[in-house]
């Protein structure tokens, strides 16, 4: 059994990736505020192999703040689908401006830390709405073939079976990978990974960053778990590639768990 912290992102999306539960201890997430809720609201029997890993006291105002504007410019989105609401904001847009904003009454400006924040999180919400449309799909999938098999009618299903998503659907991935990492390099100093500083696995479903990693990575040790997945071993630290600080607090990520 593996313990591994997901990475790039925070839900467990593309679909694929319930294919690793079973081989998991823990599941390590980065909570984003937002991230534990998600979990709440999808039923994976899998609640006892989760972890979130939080930030500091010190940083909470500013995650609340960042999920609050994330929320607000939702709200901003959905107004302005409709024509008459987008004229409306054209002849007040001021006044909009200063409702949606984080900061009222300061200069706009994201710092480095927000901005990286809000890329994030509103990443998490897209991967959350697209494996809502994966789990719906996969579960339709699966109920047609059974109304065509056993000739029953399509009855409502609550809970999640694992054995449903062995086959992941083949356009899943994750959207603006490079505008993700870019961000976790800019928060990772915001999170507590004392408790966590022997964690040296990640877990990883896109293969671009495989792939980079092994640009600087020449030799690695590929380990077959079962006919789709692999563990990858490297000699040394992966940090540098993940945006880590130098400092020995920090765990030191020598290996990827993935898809073969």
């Amino acid at each position: 059994m593996i313990e591994v912290l997901l990475y790039p992102q925070t839900v467990l999306y593309p679909i694929g990736l319930l294919k690793f539960i079973k081989y998991l201890e823990k599941l390590y997430i980065l909570d984003l505020n937002t991230s534990k809720d998600i979990y709440e609201l999808i039923d994976y029997n899998i609640k006892d192999k989760l972890q979130f890993i939080t930030p500091y006291d010190k940083y909470i105002y500013l995650f609340n703040t960042v999920s609050l504007y994330v929320k607000q410019l939702k709200s901003f989105g959905e107004y302005l689908k409709y024509p008459e609401n987008f004229k409306y904001y054209k002849l007040n847009r001021e006044l909009f401006d200063e409702y949606f904003s984080m900061r009222k009454g300061e200069e706009e400006e994201l710092t480095s830390i927000e901005r990286a924040l809000v890329v994030l999180t509103l990443a998490e919400e897209v991967d959350k709405n697209l494996l809502e449309v994966s789990i719906g799909l996969k579960k339709f999938q699966a109920e047609w073939k059974k109304f065509f098999d056993e000739k029953i009618l399509y009855t409502e299903t609550s809970s999640v079976d694992l054995e449903v998503f062995d086959e992941p659907l083949e356009f899943e991935s994750l959207q603006n990978i490079e505008q993700r990492i870019n961000a976790l390099k800019v928060i990772f100093e915001l999170f507590n990974w004392e408790p966590y500083k022997n964690l040296d696995t990640l877990l990883i479903t896109e293969k671009t960053i495989i792939f980079d990693i092994f640009d600087i990575m020449n030799h690695q040790e590929k380990i077959s778990i079962d006919e789709s997945l692999v563990l990858i071993k490297f000699p040394q630290s992966i940090n540098s590639y993940l945006g880590f600080p130098p400092d020995p607090f920090y765990p030191r990520f020598m290996k990827i768990l993935t898809f073969s």
